[in-house]
């Protein structure tokens, strides 16, 4: 039977997935990261460090640039632009990795333990004025007795196409 569990941990929301023998933690403010999976106890991974920079441990999740832009800039159908975060050029990784992710769904039965993030890059959002391309980002996890799996959507919600790259990035 799977489960959800939600509780704090040094400060942080966390989600865990647990089914079988197997758990899973997720830090929806830290961009959606899972940065645990342990096997009948046992961390599968390097343990976490909180006080790393967010794209230095866990699984960070790469949207909606999941690699490197020079000076941040990239140009889609003949238009430049520059992804800008805080005053500065994001050059790495995307934006969401260190932004707060909404909780979309949740549930558990006797086949899988699940989460469902989401961020909104909507007209007059921190997000849309970092990407200015109107869409719903979806990320889900979902474990079960054969191990996790993670999917995503980028749901476009404006007229026109939208560029956009996904990735993680294990540490």
């Amino acid at each position: 039977m799977g489960k959800v569990e939600w509780k704090v941990l040094d400060g942080y929301e966390v989600v865990t997935l647990s089914h079988g023998h197997q758990e899973v933690s997720v830090i929806p403010s830290f961009g959606g990261n899972w940065f645990s999976w342990k096997l009948d106890g046992r961390e599968l991974r390097s343990p976490y460090r909180f006080d790393l920079p967010k794209d230095l441990f866990g699984t960070p999740v790469l949207f909606p640039s999941p690699n490197r832009l020079k000076n941040g800039e990239y140009t889609f159908e003949g238009r430049n632009y520059q992804m800008v975060k805080d005053g500065a050029p994001r050059v790495l990784h995307g934006v969401i990795l260190d932004e707060p992710l909404m909780t979309d769904g949740w549930g558990a039965d006797e086949n899988e333990a699940h989460l469902t993030l989401r961020a909104d890059f909507l007209p007059g959002t921190r997000l849309y004025d970092m990407f200015p391309f109107a869409c719903v980002f979806k990320l889900h996890y979902s474990l079960c007795k054969l191990g996790l799996e993670i999917s995503y959507t980028g749901e476009n919600k404006g007229a026109g196409k939208m560029p956009f790259g996904f990735a993680v990035h294990p540490s």
